[in-house]
């Protein structure tokens, strides 16, 4: 996966959903299903919403709340590590509803190999 690097080359979450990067990790926890069948899912063109919704015991909701616990635990830590201001964690907070919902909606036929898009420090 991307390292995070410093402005200019803010880490973009350049992470493999269904493969080894750090969403791809937590939605297939989540979901209690590993990530080649993760990535088979997506392939198959069903979006995240979709998979946890037909997930018996899970919900879009969990699933959500699991991918923005993990991008707020990376801003911390981005944070802490002084690679980005605490006004910048505001601000990337401030936008995360909508990039995980635009995420958790969109289609990933023929991209859910390459990456996500979230947006800087998402959930790597």
């Amino acid at each position: 996966g991307q390292r995070i690097r410093r402005r200019g080359g803010v880490a973009l979450l350049g992470q493999k959903l269904g493969g080894g990067g750090r969403c791809g990790v937590v939605a297939a926890q989540y979901l209690g299903i590993n990530r080649s069948t993760l990535r088979s899912e997506l392939n198959s063109g069903r979006s995240l919403a979709e998979i946890a919704a037909s997930t018996p015991g899970r919900s879009v909701e969990g699933l959500r709340a699991a991918i923005t616990t993990a991008a707020r635990e990376r801003l911390a830590q981005a944070v802490s590590k002084g690679w980005i201001t605490s006004e910048e964690a505001r601000e990337r907070l401030d936008d995360l509803p909508g990039r995980v919902d635009a995420l958790l909606e969109r289609s990933w036929v023929g991209v859910a190999n390459r990456g996500l898009g979230l947006g800087p420090f998402g959930c790597h």
